[in-house]
């Protein structure tokens, strides 16, 4: 059984010959990697070869905004700056972080306000734009055909991306005082999405397709599951019943914090993979496959700070979980988002080798 087969039973409560482990989509940035070459990596080889873990790929669409705002720098802060980001959002930063991909942002402005901000960006995203494929697409497409491994549509769902737009305090203010912008502003995203994927869909046989609509803090919800009824849920349909209209059988929803009030909306829309399933904002996959049963499935769910820990710390999180919910299928365990930076190269090995054993593929 090749990679590609292996995720699709492992995620779609088949028969694999083992769990898959592929190294996507929580993958350790360029920094961390770095670090890891002082604590033993050679620097000449990949540590997802090397570890062997499973190789995946996301199309390279560029799905907006096209062409992106110009980035500026709007003022300097002593140790800190404000930019406008590709965005369009005016964001603080640090500038000279420790690591260039682990650090923190703070939101200062956002580029819709009102209805007409919005109106005067939607040009911006313009779905039948040829930038949102690469040049010679069609042998980008050609070199997917006959492949081992899973191949996905990676994009920004309907919350994020109007979050984008608005700041997530605009957007709960505007949920309230200005309904009909919201859902003018979700069915356009939606819209948009349906149209610029179909040339890919049809070009590539896609394994799945992942949405990112983080939505949630640690302990609750940043929207209740109503609100997503009203303003999302149909939607979320339109999206599955075009991917799957296509043959894609995956459609996985990636949340960080706490999303068990909100994962069955999602199961109503006929999404059947959660992920990153983040173990310190309070979920439960145990509990929720109890709820839920084979209508969702998961990715993820490993404890970052026991992998952090390692030794019998992380065999013990393994132990709690992984062998349950493996014998039930429908589950690829894996950390519960990107590798931190405080994971050692020595403790990653650690955790991957847990994988092979917890996933059969080590006797």
């Amino acid at each position: 059984m090749n990679s590609r087969e292996r995720f699709r039973e492992s995620l779609l409560f088949g028969n694999p010959d083992k769990v898959s482990i592929p190294c996507y989509p929580f993958v350790a940035k360029p920094s961390l990697v770095e670090k890891w070459y002082d604590q033993g990596l050679p620097r000449d080889d990949s540590y997802i070869r090397i570890l062997g873990l499973e190789h995946s790929e996301r199309l390279p669409l560029a799905l907006g905004p096209l062409p992106r705002f110009e980035e500026k720098v709007v003022k300097e802060l002593g140790d800190h700056r404000l930019i406008r980001n590709w965005l369009g959002q005016i964001v603080e930063v640090e500038k000279n972080p420790e690591m260039n991909d682990y650090y923190t942002k703070r939101w200062v402005d956002f580029p819709v306000k009102d209805r007409d901000d919005f109106e005067k960006m939607k040009w911006r995203y313009n779905p039948e734009s040829p930038a949102i494929y690469p040049d010679f697409w069609e042998d980008v497409a050609r070199s997917y055909r006959d492949r081992t491994y899973p191949v996905s549509i990676t994009m920004v769902s309907m919350f994020w991306r109007v979050r984008d737009w608005t700041g997530l305090k605009g957007l709960s203010i505007m949920f309230h005082k200005d309904p009909d912008l919201v859902h003018d502003m979700m069915d356009f995203w939606t819209e948009y999405i349906i149209v610029a994927t179909e040339r890919a869909l049809r070009d590539v046989d896609v394994d799945y397709v992942l949405m990112s609509d983080d939505m949630a803090y640690k302990g609750r919800a940043m929207i209740g599951p109503e609100m997503m009824r009203e303003f999302m849920l149909p939607n979320y349909r339109k999206w599955t019943r075009h991917f799957k209209s296509h043959g894609v059988d995956i459609i996985m929803m990636d949340s960080d914090g706490y999303i068990h009030e909100i994962a069955p909306v999602w199961a109503e829309a006929g999404i059947n993979v959660l992920c990153p399933m983040e173990v310190n904002a309070g979920n439960d996959m145990l509990e929720l496959r109890e709820e839920m049963g084979h209508e969702m499935a998961f990715l993820g769910g490993i404890d970052k700070t026991k992998i952090a820990l390692g030794g019998e710390a992380l065999r013990k999180e393994f132990q709690s979980k992984v062998p349950q919910l493996i014998e039930d299928g429908g589950y690829i365990p894996c950390c519960d988002h990107h590798i931190p930076p405080n994971i050692t190269w020595p403790r990653y090995c650690h955790y991957v080798s847990l994988l092979k054993e917890f996933c059969g593929w080590e006797s």
